[in-house]
């Protein structure tokens, strides 16, 4: 009889699990898509740990640190691409017209741009439509190629050449030939004779700074003084001596020069 009822309290034990089977698969069931909802979040925050840059580039600064908690939209890092960058360059309003024109007319517009390494060149993509808040000129923007963008650094400041259209029918004369501010003395039967000239820019060749002029007093090869005399006057006297030796006097001849604007800085946005 005792043996009768363990068997009893066993059968009814397992009955009783048969009935509460559906409930406690329920419940696994539940726990089960719980580990799954966790592993998915995980996987998702895995993902969204991983920031990928939208470029190749060079990074400016860092705002977080590893393993830091961030927000959603909280800035990381300050990255720029090398694939545009451009220079800005401030040009004087007097060469503006001629830019424009030479933009205009698809006509390339090179500059060379000084850096540490060497000499980079840049191409005038556009200007500015106002005047800069200096109000000494007009901002330009340069193009330079990605091999040369990873040179420069952000914020830099460079010395650049921009070289303009070609003129016609200029003289290129040395920097020592130009008396106050427009005037040149040509040599005329051994006296010094006084020319007013206009001048249209400067030239740079081998390394050495020339300005273009234009008068209609100056024809090819007239002979002018390159130095400078300390009482130069019209109608003195003088005798050139070894001219091609010395260069103490050179003979101009009218072509097509390009001048170039010197007196721009540019700046990494």
């Amino acid at each position: 009889m005792q043996a009768l009822q363990n068997q009893k309290l066993a059968l009814n034990a397992r009955q009783l699990a048969v009935n509460d089977h559906p409930a406690r698969l329920a419940q696994l069931e539940a726990r089960l898509a719980h580990k799954r909802a966790l592993a998915q979040q995980a996987e998702t925050d895995l993902e969204r740990a991983t920031v990928v840059a939208p470029f190749d580039g060079i990074i400016l600064s860092t705002s977080v640190s590893p393993g830091e908690r961030v927000r959603p939209g909280e800035a990381l890092v300050k990255v720029y691409s090398t694939e545009n960058v451009e220079l800005r360059a401030q040009l004087p309003q007097k060469f503006i017209s001629i830019i424009k024109q030479s933009l205009r007319q698809q006509i390339p517009l090179i500059a060379t741009v000084k850096i540490n390494h060497g000499d980079i060149k840049a191409m005038l993509q556009r200007i500015s439509g106002a005047i800069a808040d200096t109000g000494t000129g007009v901002d330009a923007l340069f193009e330079i190629t990605e091999e040369d963008a990873g040179l420069l650094v952000i914020g830099e400041v460079l010395e650049i050449t921009l070289n303009l259209p070609a003129i016609d029918d200029v003289y290129s004369v040395p920097v020592s030939s130009i008396y106050g501010t427009n005037r040149i003395y040509r040599v005329d039967n051994a006296r010094l004779t006084a020319v007013d000239v206009e001048k249209l820019g400067v030239q740079i060749k081998q390394g050495k700074q020339f300005v273009l002029v234009r008068s209609e007093k100056l024809n090819p090869g007239d002979e002018i003084i390159s130095t400078q005399l300390p009482h130069a006057v019209g109608g003195l006297k003088v005798e050139v001596r070894n001219a091609p030796v010395t260069g103490e006097s050179s003979k101009v001849t009218s072509s097509k020069a390009s001048p170039v604007d010197t007196s721009a800085a540019a700046q990494l946005p």
